[in-house]
């Protein structure tokens, strides 16, 4: 709990800056405005989310946490259930999700991560391996890359073997 006292002044540019960061704000001793301060207490607590929240800063879809958490891909440490049974999702499962975001996006499977996530599922050298073939895997694409990229400045220049320069107008006079 962190307590802090404010003049009238300062109020505005308080909760700009401390009620815009998530913590919930009290406000306490409440004194007419030309008399007092204002005594602010600020209270940490963890912030938890509902499915539609966390889809819209994920940019994912409602129905592909569920299907993730039916693949047993998120795991219950982020997932708990409030007064009403409704699910909810600790605030630290978005930062996990940007990482199975990130695996999804090197070719990792649904499978391939599963099995990474679970610490009994496979020994350290099957997941060091898996591991390395897919740094092999970004490696070879990489170079793929960079030979589009060549291919595609060898276009702009004119040296392509099947067209005719893109060259614009005025390089061409």
């Amino acid at each position: 709990m962190l307590q802090h006292v404010i003049s009238p002044f300062e109020v505005t540019r308080f909760f700009d800056i401390v009620g815009a960061s998530g913590y919930p704000i009290v406000i306490m001793n409440y004194k007419p405005w030309f008399t007092a301060n204002l005594i602010i207490t600020v209270f940490r607590r963890e912030w938890v989310m509902k499915a539609s929240e966390v889809s819209r800063l994920m940019g994912l879809p409602v129905s592909t946490l569920r299907f993730y958490e039916r693949k047993q891909l998120i795991p219950e440490q982020y997932i708990s259930r409030d007064d009403n049974n409704y699910r909810v999702y600790h605030e630290d499962v978005i930062a996990f999700l940007e990482d199975i975001k990130t695996l999804l996006s090197v070719n990792f499977t649904i499978q391939e991560i599963i099995l990474l996530i679970n610490e009994n599922e496979n020994s350290y050298v099957e997941k060091n391996a898996l591991v390395k073939g897919k740094i092999q895997y970004i490696q070879e694409l990489e170079e793929k890359l960079k030979a589009s990229k060549t291919f595609l400045a060898d276009v702009l220049e004119g040296n392509a073997r099947f067209q005719t320069p893109c060259k614009s107008v005025d390089t061409i006079k």
